[in-house]
């Protein structure tokens, strides 16, 4: 599934972030449950520090609603997570100016 925004483009602006959350509980699955590869591309200034905050959200509030852990333990969780998707490629931005 291809997800395109084109925040430029056109009068109603649409950013990458808000397919995001649209798609939330999706991209939870698909990220944390079946080790999804993610790839965002687009401009290097807000874009890729947005969508990594979203995708934190995103894994943050699904892990809530699904466990009895507290705000601060799965915080910790997702923040380690994060990191490895980094460490392990599973996350890629390609971004430009």
């Amino acid at each position: 599934q291809v997800n395109v925004a084109f925040s430029r483009d056109q009068t109603e602006k649409i950013y990458v972030q808000d397919l995001m959350l649209k798609n939330s509980e999706e991209i939870f699955d698909l990220i944390y449950r079946k080790n999804a590869q993610f790839f965002i591309a687009g401009n290097s200034k807000r874009m890729p520090q947005d969508v990594k905050a979203i995708l934190e959200k995103i894994l943050i509030e699904n892990l809530l609603i699904s466990s009895n852990d507290s705000l601060e333990s799965v915080t910790n969780l997702v923040k380690n997570f994060m990191i490895n998707m980094e460490i392990k490629r599973q996350i890629q931005l390609e971004t430009w100016s």
